[in-house]
């Protein structure tokens, strides 16, 4: 389990420190969802299925994530990939539409957040 951060307010940030937070968005995210043994059991079904750490799935492979998440819950993979967008945008204090795929979401914030830093 990931220790939990507060939310922050608009700032710039680290690309080590955005990871972080969709790390603590997504484990939050799926304890809510799911409840803690499920969670703990879907990352590891996660990193077998697509054959990287959970780590390196939200650094590299996002969308790979949210099908993953699609194919196995069906609708239900919608709530759990927006609650983790929702919980991500509420950490770096931002305003969240949403309208887009939530890897979308996800990569424009990462740009945003850390393009400030530069």
């Amino acid at each position: 389990m990931v220790t939990t951060t507060k939310s922050r307010t608009k700032h710039a940030t680290s690309l080590a420190e955005f990871n972080q937070m969709l790390l603590e968005s997504l484990d939050e995210s799926l304890q809510v969802t799911l409840g803690e043994n499920v969670s703990r059991a879907l990352r590891i079904h996660l990193e077998k299925q697509i054959s990287l750490t959970i780590e390196r799935i939200l650094e590299e492979r996002l969308d790979s994530l949210f099908a993953s998440l699609q194919g196995l819950f069906g609708d239900g993979g919608d709530v759990v990939s927006r609650t983790i967008v929702t919980k991500l945008y509420a950490k770096a204090g931002e305003p969240l539409q949403y309208a887009k795929p939530p890897a979308q979401h996800i990569e424009e914030l990462k740009k945003q957040l850390v393009a400030e830093n530069g």
